[in-house]
């Protein structure tokens, strides 16, 4: 089983008061293009499709012809979460009836993490999908002790009963610090 991982799509953005949308079509064309080139089956998309909580009608029809040509055409399954950019109202929306389809979306944080399962040759996978959130939702959601990201994500986990030995995904739209240190790439801008 192989995926694609992508995230911060951004539809809909402007730069100098120049609509990016051709751009992001051509992108992603590009994007179904490599899942039908690499035999990919499911796309993991972790937020911020959209670049405003109100996005423009464009915006809105492009990432929907996007989801059709990869769900109706190609019946590749597909994996959302919500980023902070996103309205986890609008985006929520038919979630229920569309995971018939192949289209799984998750915009509220929830506790357990929401899990979904599937197999492949070599037996199960787990995708847990922990959509954007805040220690102060979770606080108060949830009644937990947390006060940072950090503390917030270490809940999630800790309260979602998440076999190690299994193959599991984590897909979320939260930076993830290794003991607490940030590293960069050449590619990021630092600011001191």
């Amino acid at each position: 089983m192989k995926f694609l991982h992508i995230g911060d799509l951004h539809i809909g953005k402007s730069l100098n008061q120049k609509s990016l949308l051709e751009d992001q079509k051509i992108i992603l064309d590009q994007i179904i293009k490599q899942m039908e080139d690499n035999n990919i089956e499911i796309l993991l998309l972790a937020g911020d499709i959209y670049d405003k909580q109100i996005p423009s009608k464009e915006a809105v029809n492009l990432f929907n012809d996007f989801l059709c040509d990869l769900i109706i055409k190609h019946q590749y399954q597909v994996y959302i979460i919500s980023g902070n950019h996103d309205s986890v109202e609008r985006l929520n929306f038919a979630s229920s009836i569309l995971k018939s389809k192949g289209l799984f979306i998750e915009t509220y944080a929830n506790s357990p993490i929401a899990k979904y399962e599937l197999n492949d040759e070599f037996g199960k996978v787990n995708i847990y999908m922990l959509p954007f959130s805040t220690p102060l939702y979770t606080r108060v959601k949830f009644n937990a002790n947390c006060m940072t990201y950090s503390e917030m994500i270490k809940y999630f986990i800790e309260n979602s009963n998440i076999n190690f030995d299994d193959r599991n995904v984590l897909m979320t739209h939260h930076t993830v610090l290794h003991d607490n240190m940030a590293s960069f790439s050449d590619s990021e801008i630092r600011f001191n």
